[in-house]
């Protein structure tokens, strides 16, 4: 659902005066925005600085709220935005206090407008009113800042609208001239065990170089990152329905009520041949038939109901210390319950498993099995547990329109519950396995202090990258000889790089199956062509998407033919994937202007379809959105 698009009352003035604040926005000088208004708290902290200005964690929580409410409503204007889940929300943020920079507003009216026009959102928006208790100014302007955004970079996509002819004959050449190649792929992987073990040297300045940033390859370039994100360590109980089942009793009453409750799940054919062509037709089978089915299906879901039982009772006990607390005050420490002596008080009748983690950054701790899918509903909002662990103390700050609580470290959680599969009516999630869990300890992002952090993976990654560097000196030698005698007589002649492939020992029996043998990396190596090779990227057999390659290609083209007796041969880097590409360019065709006139009117509106999504691409960028906005990250957190 796109009500922003909807959302249209400026007009072509407006939208050059929106271009030209684009190209000023760096030079605007202080001005007052909502965003540096809010009050910051005592566990606030700095997360960077944007157009100058200090950007708090609060900052970026409130921009979160607005995205939750949005995403309520099954509104999700931001849904491009690539990371990890801190990145993301600090990217959020961003685009909406750039947008408010800018100038581009979204009215209350204008929102309130598309909530008149669609009855189902109207009725979602009266559900999450009695659920939240929020008025309806705050939802439309919370709504209203998210939306800001999308609406800016349409705005753009308006005013970019039309192509000139030339732009269409580029565009047509662009997709309909095709080049016949032959391609080599260098894979780098199996080149690591052929480098040396890095010095110490080469491990600091690899750490120093990576130390403030995220791993962020380019086509061109391996460039890895060792900055941590905002991290938590965290332990949680919870009862594996599953595990309890064998032992839950199920009575012949019971195995009834629920047969009754289901029938639709108790249905059998009809006896006798059914009509030629056609579906047995199906009857309602009698409780004796299936009675043992029935008993399993209860039993089943009667596991599923007492082990949320038992973790419900186990979280209002954990409880009831916390709620005689003051707002913002904490446990004594020797006054915390340990999670492995209630394990062992509740574990009387069914098995309560008890887990903790290291510190994990939000991706990982959505990817914990169970934990990560599980969601509470807060305030009528469903909230998932990998963010509900990260609105701790220390890392997030109590905002005026918020239903979630900033948890205190050590206090539990509400209890969560992973769904397993959905219900065939509602289509929604089925509630499967409750947990409760508690935050013992945070981390907010920052640079790991030493090298030793670390050590482990810088020494892998120089490691990479020596192997990528030692890939392209291969590369660049065998696209050398392949200029003087073309490069399917060239990898034919390469012996000793398909013995650097397949390393120093052959393929066993023993080998992992998730490793691939060393002889696919020689496949990889000898010459293809592809089907079809446009200036267009496509996905490029042996390679994947590297618009550098296509670039490459067509570039050695327009130089014009080789000298007498040699062959055009480029090399190209594809660090993203660590390989390195040689290609062999036979020839470039022609292509035809009465075909271009035939398509003069499709490539048209492919062509503005194209640059919208190119511009949406550009627009949602994490680099560009970081650079449009002029944001520094924090070299740590900042009180």
């Amino acid at each position: 659902m796109r009500i922003i698009r909807y959302f249209r009352k400026y007009s072509r003035v407006s939208v050059l005066i929106v271009m030209s604040l684009l190209l000023v926005v760096f030079l605007i000088g202080d001005v007052v925005d909502t965003y540096s208004r809010r009050q910051k708290s005592e566990v606030d902290y700095q997360v960077g600085t944007s157009f100058g200005q200090p950007v708090h964690q609060s900052d970026v929580r409130a921009a979160q709220l607005d995205l939750d409410l949005a995403d309520s409503l099954g509104i999700n204007p931001l849904r491009f935005l690539r990371g990890g889940h801190e990145e993301r929300r600090t990217l959020a943020f961003l685009l909406m206090l750039e947008a408010e920079r800018m100038g581009v507003r979204v009215s209350r009216e204008d929102v309130a407008r598309q909530f008149q026009a669609n009855p189902q959102l109207a009725a979602a928006l009266d559900q999450l009113r009695q659920r939240t208790g929020r008025s309806l100014n705050s939802i439309y302007d919370g709504l209203a800042r998210t939306l800001a955004p999308q609406e800016a970079l349409f705005l753009l996509a308006e005013a970019a609208q039309g192509e000139s002819a030339p732009q269409l004959e580029r565009a047509y050449r662009d997709r309909q001239q095709t080049a016949d190649i032959r391609l080599s792929v260098l894979d780098a992987s199996p080149l690591v065990q052929h480098v040396s073990e890095p010095t110490e040297e080469q491990l600091q300045a690899a750490f120093e170089q990576g130390r403030e940033r995220r791993t962020n390859h380019t086509e061109s370039e391996l460039l890895f990152g060792y900055r941590f994100p905002d991290r938590v360590e965290l332990e949680y109980l919870t009862v594996d329905p599953a595990a309890i089942e064998p032992g839950v009793s199920v009575s012949l009453k019971e195995a009834r009520a629920y047969y009754a409750e289901h029938l639709d799940k108790y249905r059998r054919p009809v006896e006798g041949p059914p009509a030629e062509g056609a579906e047995p037709p199906q009857v309602m089978a009698r409780f004796e038939e299936v009675q043992s089915q029935a008993r399993a299906d209860r039993r089943r879901a009667k596991a599923i109901e007492e082990a949320q039982a038992l973790v419900n009772q186990i979280q209002q006990e954990l409880q009831r210390p916390w709620l005689r607390l003051p707002p913002g005050e904490s446990l004594p420490a020797d006054q915390v319950v340990s999670f492995e002596a209630v394990r062992e008080t509740f574990s009387q009748k069914y098995a309560v498993v008890h887990r903790k983690t290291g510190l994990v950054d939000g991706e990982t701790l959505g990817a914990e099995p169970g934990l990560g899918q599980a969601t509470a509903t807060i305030a009528g909002q469903r909230i998932k547990a990998a963010i509900l662990a990260f609105h701790v103390a220390g890392l997030a700050a109590a905002q005026p329109d918020d239903p979630q609580p900033v948890l205190r470290l050590f206090e539990p959680s509400p209890v969560v519950i992973a769904p397993r599969g959905s219900d065939a009516k509602t289509r929604q999630p089925t509630p499967y396995q409750a947990y409760v869990f508690r935050v013992t300890r945070v981390a907010p992002s920052a640079p790991p202090e030493s090298l030793h952090q670390v050590r482990e993976q810088v020494v892998e990654n120089v490691k990479l990258a020596l192997a990528f560097d030692l890939a392209g000196e291969q590369a660049r030698t065998l696209a050398e000889r392949a200029r003087q005698v073309g490069l399917e007589a060239a990898v034919a002649e390469a012996q000793e790089l398909k013995a650097l492939l397949r390393g120093p020992h052959p393929p066993s029996d023993t080998q992992p199956a998730t490793q691939p043998a060393p002889e696919i990396y020689v496949k990889l190596l000898e010459p293809v062509k592809p089907a079809k090779f446009t200036r267009t990227p496509e996905y490029v057999q042996n390679v994947g998407l590297a618009p550098g390659l296509n670039e490459k290609v067509f570039e050695l083209a327009e130089q014009g033919p080789a000298a007498e007796g040699e062959h055009r041969v480029v090399v190209v880097p594809v660090a993203t994937f660590r390989k390195w590409v040689v290609v062999e360019l036979i020839a470039v065709n022609p292509i035809y202007e009465d075909d271009f006139d035939a398509q003069r009117e499709q490539l048209s509106r492919s062509l503005t379809g194209q640059s919208s999504q190119q511009l949406m691409r550009l627009w949602f960028d994490p680099e560009n959105i970081r650079r449009r906005t002029g944001f520094v990250a924090a070299a740590q957190p900042q009180p």
